[in-house]
């Protein structure tokens, strides 16, 4: 069992039968804007949630990832929206851009 912490979060995980979650607050909201996903343990799969409260789009994509008014738009999810059982090992290869700050997004993986 490993136990950790990432912000206000604690987690605790056993390898191949625990669960990853974390809340992301994406504070800028530029063109060139972009929020890594903090580090975490190493996941099967992970699923990236908009939270249903957000003023606009998150996008969702590698370090290079923009907004709408950038040019290399992640791939958009709306307010509630979610992209589910992403293939990846590490979370923090996740980068999220969005059109409103401080919008956010929750992170669930199954390590």
């Amino acid at each position: 069992v490993r136990q950790y912490q990432t912000g206000a979060t604690r987690h605790i995980a056993q390898p191949g039968r625990g669960i990853y979650h974390e809340t992301v607050v994406i504070s800028d909201n530029g063109a060139s804007a972009r929020t890594r996903v903090p580090s975490g343990p190493r996941t099967r799969t992970l699923t990236v949630q908009a939270v249903a409260g957000n003023a606009g789009n998150v996008y969702v994509g590698d370090r290079a990832v923009t907004n709408s008014s950038g040019s290399k738009v992640g791939y958009a999810l709306r307010p509630g929206e979610s992209l589910q059982e992403v293939p990846i090992e590490r979370p923090h290869e996740l980068y999220l851009a969005t059109d409103t700050a401080n919008d956010k997004v929750v992170i669930f993986g199954v390590v």
